[in-house]
């Protein structure tokens, strides 16, 4: 693309551009111009304040001052008496030196990991004992309640077996005799 460059101007002309270029180089010289203008006739104000301006912040800053003054002399009292309130060192060891010796009894009267063990093991061998004491007397609850009936149930037993013998031998007597073997 050729670019034709207009004298004195590094910009090619806006034709050659389509358009766009256009705008930017009329418009952005333009709002420059206009700027430098305003600035060029607007006459600068040289403000100076007199001694009575002076005069009136002077009375203003004294005015907003003064509550400070009376709140800043407020805050030290307040602190001063703070400070006649606050415990020393020295008060505050004899505070500490009777939760020091209620820490060192309270530590003398907790179980050591040792102590718990034992008392665990210790618990464990009396229910143990209870376990067997339980098992025991269930043992002999059941002696007591079974052998005498199983010793009925056996003498019955033998009772009825004899009998049934003896019922046997009376019917081989009575056969004996009818058949005259026996006298």
């Amino acid at each position: 693309m050729r670019t034709v460059f207009q004298r004195g101007s590094a910009l090619p002309y806006p034709q050659m551009l389509g358009g766009k270029a256009a705008l930017s180089t009329i418009i952005i010289p333009v709002f420059v111009g206009m700027f430098y203008l305003f600035f060029a006739l607007t006459p600068p104000c040289f403000g100076e304040l007199t001694e009575k301006d002076v005069g009136q912040i002077r009375q203003i800053i004294r005015e907003e001052i003064e509550p400070l003054k009376i709140e800043i002399a407020t805050i030290k009292d307040d602190i001063k008496a703070l400070e006649g309130k606050m415990a020393t060192k020295d008060d505050i060891r004899k505070e500490l030196e009777p939760m020091k010796i209620e820490i060192a009894t309270i530590k003398g009267k907790m179980a050591t990991k040792d102590d718990i063990i034992t008392m665990n093991q210790k618990i464990g061998d009396k229910i143990d004992t209870l376990y067997g004491i339980i098992i025991a007397s269930f043992v002999t609850l059941i002696v007591v309640i079974a052998v005498p009936q199983i010793l009925i149930a056996y003498r019955e037993r033998r009772e009825s077996r004899l009998s049934k013998e003896v019922d046997e031998l009376k019917q081989r007597i009575v056969e004996l005799e009818r058949k005259n073997i026996v006298t």
